[in-house]
């Protein structure tokens, strides 16, 4: 009777299963290929998550702030580099200088600095320019051209930008000064 229930445990279903498993197919791809593709989700998984990690750490320690400061190395530049709006005023200006003994001619754009938040500066620099224009061509006809060198040119911008901030009715003011262009022309 024991000879009836002979049992082959060794070719049994469950074995050949666990033998077979990189040979075998589960639908269209091969299993191996299915595990590879598993483990690569899952280092691929864990590499994300490493890396949000240290991006959060590295933002809670260090704070960005919202002004880049690398450009300005000392406290010294860091205040006196304000930012500005900046506004033409016109044209060239053409006019004479002071010179007596030769024809001596200016060629010169002006654009002024203010706050950006002066909005009402702005709109009156725009509504004043006929007289802005005016104001620096007489400034510059008061000069002579010795006094118009290059290595005089700060004292001059300091001084056109308090005439022409003498100029102007609100507490706003004109901060900084620049030539865009500044030619001195003989003829």
């Amino acid at each position: 009777m024991s000879e009836e229930y002979d049992l082959d445990l060794e070719n049994s279903s469950g074995a050949s299963a666990e033998d077979d498993i990189g040979k075998k197919k589960i639908g269209f791809l091969p299993a191996i290929i299915i595990k590879i593709l598993k483990w690569t989700a899952i280092i691929l998984a864990g590499v994300v998550f490493i890396v949000t990690v240290v991006v959060v750490t590295i933002r809670i320690m260090n704070p960005v702030s919202s002004t880049p400061n690398f450009f300005f190395d000392t406290e010294e530049l860091q205040n006196t580099l304000p930012t500005l709006q900046w506004y033409d005023v016109g044209e060239e200006i053409r006019g004479r200088t002071a010179d007596t003994d030769r024809r001596v001619m200016i060629l010169v754009r002006v654009s002024v600095g203010f706050n950006p938040r002066a909005r009402a500066l702005h709109t009156e620099l725009i509504d004043k320019t006929p007289k802005l224009r005016s104001e620096i061509r007489v400034f510059f006809g008061e000069k002579y051209e010795r006094e118009l060198l290059p290595r005089n040119e700060r004292q001059i911008k300091e001084e056109l930008r308090r005439r022409l901030n003498v100029m102007l009715s609100g507490n706003d003011r004109i901060l900084d000064l620049i030539f865009t262009d500044f030619n001195i022309v003989e003829f």
